[in-house]
């Protein structure tokens, strides 16, 4: 694969990612929150697993059946204790988010992954950080309190909103921890295998949300939610990894942060485009300083980033 090849499957990747927003939110007019969550985690985790099965092997396809193989019994146990801590818990947290707020707000919160992981890198892993990311957590943190806090009392559903984007940043500092307290397991196994295993972790809190809605009676829903789960669980939680993990190696992780604008950008463009989301003030204002504050955190300057712990999904997330 060459180098402009990977450079646009990362683009394509963070294009898919960003319409995962709006995606939630078609999905979300029919179904509650926990129930989107679990039914996107159990369509990418069930193909993940048939992927993995060693039957495979006899037809010549069995290469993710030995990644998934070769984890041993207790680091596949500590990743799915990391899927059902951090996997499990950013998705409810998130979704419950994204039904209180707008898809512009939810996707422009990227920013606070970036925050708390590299926060999360410092403390726990004796990452260093340099006045350049120092300055992006600044400029990022003011970007998302004019999210939260600028629409002020005169903005019809400012209060729920405020409530949404706070609550998808909680999924945001879960998904950190389980990107940060995995970092020694990222450089050891396939990505295939942490995802298999962190999937399937996460199934212990899936699986009582989707016996409860058995038990109550599935709610109605339309062709539209019906597409985003498909769309939200084929695309954005198996190929949009798979694209990056095989891309990114060859573009380098340098080259490959640029595209992380794009996911941003997408999602806000679509919120406004398709769901006619209006453009405030404040959260132009907002959008800015994110921008900013993504530029300083993730694309170097002059001094090559010193090689830290890789974490155990360096790829960006999405809802």
């Amino acid at each position: 694969m060459n180098r402009k090849l990977a450079f646009g499957l990362l683009v394509l990747a963070n294009v898919f990612w960003g319409s995962s927003y709006v995606a939630a939110k078609l999905a979300l007019r029919d179904l509650p929150p926990p129930l989107l969550g679990a039914l996107r985690v159990t369509l990418a985790s069930a193909l993940i697993w048939l992927a993995a099965l060693p039957a495979w092997r006899a037809h010549g396809w069995g290469g993710v059946a030995r990644r998934v193989a070769a984890v041993p019994r207790r680091d596949a146990l500590r990743l799915a204790g990391l899927g059902a801590g951090g996997l499990a818990v950013d998705y409810l947290l998130a979704y419950q988010g994204i039904s209180r707020t707008s898809a512009t707000d939810a996707s422009l919160m990227i920013i606070g992954e970036v925050i708390f992981t590299t926060l999360l890198a410092v403390a726990l892993l004796g990452e260093r950080l340099s006045r350049r990311k120092l300055a992006g957590i600044g400029a990022g943190a003011a970007g998302v309190a004019a999210l939260v806090f600028g629409g002020g009392a005169a903005e019809a559903g400012s209060g729920a909103r405020a409530i949404g984007d706070a609550l998808i940043l909680c999924g945001l500092l879960a998904a950190a921890l389980y990107s940060v307290l995995g970092a020694g397991m990222a450089r050891k196994y396939a990505p295939i295998a942490i995802m298999a295993y962190a999937h399937a972790g996460s199934m212990l809190v899936w699986a009582p949300v989707l016996a409860w809605y058995a038990l109550r009676g599935f709610p109605v829903v339309h062709w539209p939610a019906t597409a985003s789960v498909v769309y939200l669980g084929l695309v954005t939680s198996l190929l949009c990894y798979l694209l990056w993990f095989a891309a990114a190696p060859v573009v380098g992780a340098d080259r490959g942060a640029v595209t992380l604008f794009v996911q941003p950008l997408v999602g806000a463009l679509l919120g406004l485009l398709l769901l006619h989301e209006p453009l405030t003030l404040a959260r132009a204002v907002g959008a800015a300083l994110i921008f900013l504050a993504l530029y300083l955190t993730s694309v170097p300057g002059r001094r090559p980033r010193r090689a830290g712990a890789r974490a155990v999904n360096d790829a960006p997330g999405a809802l």
